[in-house]
């Protein structure tokens, strides 16, 4: 199977649904800086940005 679309554009529909999806989490409107990939002004937010799991687990370190 081919796909419709090239993996850059695929990439960031996902980010936008996903920043999408923490506005909503937060209930507010958020800035996106995307040369840094973090929020303007908004630690809040960026917390969403990693993962927490619970223990005893632990996103792989690379």
């Amino acid at each position: 199977m081919i796909p419709n679309t090239n993996i850059a554009i695929a990439a960031n529909t996902a980010r936008v649904c996903h920043l999408g999806n923490m506005a909503l989490k937060t209930g507010r409107r958020l800035y996106w800086d995307a040369e840094n990939n973090k929020f303007i002004g908004d630690d809040d937010a960026n917390s969403f940005l990693v993962p927490q799991y619970r223990a005893p687990w632990e996103l792989p370190k690379v």
